[in-house]
């Protein structure tokens, strides 16, 4: 992290080793401590494309951003783990407590005070990785909804215990912890937005059984709804159904699901083993249009995924 004191403020960048085109760093802020100078202190980290930093300060501080973003991709998720504040942003106005989770823009302005002492986690958000639309990510940005949603308390807990314990963390299991964030993450802006499915209880009966019988065999080039229909005894129809309850297709799942298996290798892998090789395992016959799915969904090259290794 750096601080560079200035008249305004404190001005404090590169916690999220966020690299930007332009001449100011995109999580660049402006930082007003209640008390000359600011001693905060700073631990920086990444779970894959998940890049994180905890902040921890014995005195109240003031935030605003340094300049605004148009990208994207310009989402931060906040959240407070000790101390108390408020978040400002676009005329909403969040009252912050332990367990408080905000999501906001880069793109706008925005006012977060923080009564110390405090702890506050604060995460870039890379919004291909997170599988959600910006619409989706404005229209919970700065909202409480958030912090009451049923993951978020999983969230928080699991988040929370990253910073102390990355160093002792392996490569394979900081990109699990990464998956299983964002999946909480996405599920927090689906149910705050209203829009979480809700199966009834024969449903989530069924609906597990057929996600563990799927999981299992991944490595079928053929498998199709038919087939999983048939070995799990349900109809195709009812199995259609249950799926399009919870906002997706079998299909879908089962694509996603064969495409994290593959970028798990690839940047946990040794590098020596070719892209078709891997693909196999998860069911994909032809190497170009495995290639072609990784960048849709990642925004990476299958080569460019196996060099994110390093730094994860």
């Amino acid at each position: 992290m750096q601080i560079t004191s200035t008249s305004g403020g404190a001005v404090v960048s590169g916690y999220l080793d966020d690299a930007r085109r332009d001449h100011v760093p995109g999580d660049a802020v402006v930082v007003r401590p209640h008390q000359d100078p600011y001693r905060a202190r700073s631990s920086s980290w990444a779970l894959g494309r998940l890049l994180g930093c905890d902040i921890r300060d014995e005195d109240s501080v003031s935030v605003r951003p340094l300049a605004f973003s148009t990208a994207l991709d310009a989402h931060f998720l906040g959240i407070l783990l000790e101390g108390s504040g408020t978040f400002v942003q676009n005329r909403s106005e969040t009252a912050l407590r332990p367990g408080s989770m905000v999501l906001y823009s880069r793109s706008a302005p925005f006012f977060l005070d923080l009564v110390g002492p405090y702890r506050y986690l604060v995460l870039a958000v890379d919004v291909d990785a997170l599988g959600a639309s910006e619409q989706d990510l404005s229209a919970v940005a700065g909202s409480a909804a958030l912090s009451d949603t049923t993951a978020a308390c999983i969230l928080t807990g699991l988040l929370a215990g990253v910073p102390e314990r990355w160093g002792a963390l392996p490569a394979p299991l900081r990109l699990e912890l990464a998956d299983v964030a964002l999946s909480l993450l996405r599920d927090c802006v689906r149910e705050a937005r209203g829009e979480r499915p809700v199966l009834r209880s024969a449903e989530e009966t069924v609906y597990d059984r057929v996600v563990e019988w799927i999981e299992g065999h991944l490595a079928d080039p053929d498998l199709s709804p038919a087939r999983i229909a048939e070995a799990t005894h349900i109809s195709v129809s009812y199995l259609h159904r249950v799926f399009r309850r919870t906002g997706t297709t079998v299909g879908e799942h089962v694509l996603a699901r064969r495409v994290e298996g593959v970028r798990r290798e690839l940047q946990t892998a040794s590098g020596a083993e070719s892209l078709a090789a891997v693909g196999r395992r998860w069911g994909f016959r032809d190497p170009s249009r495995l290639s072609k799915v990784v960048r849709q969904r990642f925004g990476r090259s299958p080569r460019e995924l196996r060099a994110e290794d390093a730094v994860s």
